[in-house]
């Protein structure tokens, strides 16, 4: 389904799950940058391509901005516990000749068509209510399973009730983050460390930044360098699929997270947050936000000590429903005045996508080629 690249040119294509080992591990990568919002409309908004005008033979998902195919794909997989080849002939997406692929339509016209005639609209019904990670889902009760009531949910904490306001906790967290005048003299930043994949396979992996808003993530495997970026005009993903030029909102989420100043800038990109009670990260306590992000549900664990971020959890909305993905900061440390996660882990309901990158060097100020944030032609 995605096109490649071609005599030497980047093809606009869109989308960067894969089934293999290597590519879904900088598909981790990526997804913990660009999380895609869900309103079909903003595909128009933004300019960006439908599915049907980016991949071959849609049928169902008309009218469904490109970008979130793979995203829809990903969510598919997640609730049947399986991988794109048990409806995908590999390489040949668009090939009808897997009896699976035919049952998928039929399944998706049906939540789409639940959702819209018996909840007005709103995505409540997804693969995963009926299959819960299973091809077949469940449909007798097992015997004695409600016999056992669950324990109950811990108690929530009552709105505003021994918390603090959201302008209190984002004051702490920019505090956290270092001292602003440190931020106004740094104008580039790399970051050198491993990237460590579900399966405990490890590789080089570098970030680049220089300011305003240039960001370039390169993992180093054996067959080439892969990952994405944004030189601040274009930004592209590169996998073993091939080289792809991100659009719409994938751009979009791409070049605010390559803006320098992000830490800084956080209160400025949420809408509507609010503080929704205590919770806890490994061992620390800590305050929950929920907000909404270039269209997405996000929830930010900031630390209840501290003020740093310990925890980002995104919901990747599609018509189908919604992607979590999760990324927990760790093991801050103070780099030139300013405070920086040494130990970042990213995971999602696919086991197979999880990453954990340790960095063990950061360099400021250093001279960087312009051309090293545009795609590697290796």
């Amino acid at each position: 389904m995605n096109s490649r690249k071609e005599n030497g040119t980047m093809k606009r294509t869109h989308g960067f799950f894969t089934s293999q080992p290597a590519a879904a591990l900088v598909a981790a990568w990526v997804l913990a940058a660009l999380c895609t919002p869900c309103a079909r409309a903003q595909s128009e908004t933004r300019g960006e391509a439908v599915a049907e005008q980016a991949y071959k033979n849609i049928q169902v998902l008309k009218g469904v901005p490109a970008s979130q195919i793979r995203t829809m794909m990903g969510l598919m997989n997640a609730s049947l516990g399986v991988r794109c080849d048990a409806c995908h002939v590999p390489n040949q997406m668009e090939k009808d000749d897997k009896e699976n692929k035919k049952t998928a339509r039929k399944m998706i016209q049906m939540v789409l068509d639940t959702n819209e005639q018996a909840f007005n609209g709103h995505t409540e019904i997804t693969c995963y209510t009926c299959h819960r990670g299973q091809v077949v889902p469940v449909t007798t009760p097992v015997i004695g399973s409600g016999l056992t009531p669950p324990p109950p949910p811990p108690p929530a904490a009552k709105a505003g009730e021994g918390l603090p306001g959201i302008d209190q906790i984002l004051q702490k967290y920019q505090a956290a983050a270092g001292d602003p005048g440190a931020f106004g003299k740094l104008k580039s930043r790399v970051m050198k460390g491993m990237v460590t994949d579900a399966r405990g396979e490890s590789h080089p992996v570098e970030v680049l930044q220089a300011s305003p808003d240039k960001m370039a993530t390169l993992v180093r495997m054996p067959k080439g360098t892969m990952g994405s970026g944004y030189n601040g005009k274009t930004g592209w993903n590169k996998n073993q699929r091939g080289l792809t030029e991100l659009v719409g909102l994938e751009l979009l989420l791409m070049r605010r997270n390559a803006d320098f100043g992000r830490a800084l800038n956080l209160g400025e990109e949420l809408q509507n947050p609010r503080v929704t009670g205590r919770t806890r990260v490994g061992d620390r306590p800590a305050y929950a936000v929920s907000a909404r992000t270039e269209g997405q549900r996000v929830q930010l664990c900031f630390d209840a000590e501290t003020g740093q971020l310990l925890r980002r959890t995104v919901m990747i909305g599609t018509p189908i429903g919604a992607l979590p993905q999760q990324t927990d900061y760790e093991n801050y440390k103070e780099v030139d005045g300013v405070r920086l996660p040494m130990v970042v882990r990213f995971t999602g309901p696919d086991p197979n996508s999880a990453t954990t990158t340790v960095y063990q060097e950061v360099t400021h100020n250093v001279s960087l080629d312009e051309a090293r944030f545009s795609a590697p032609q290796n």
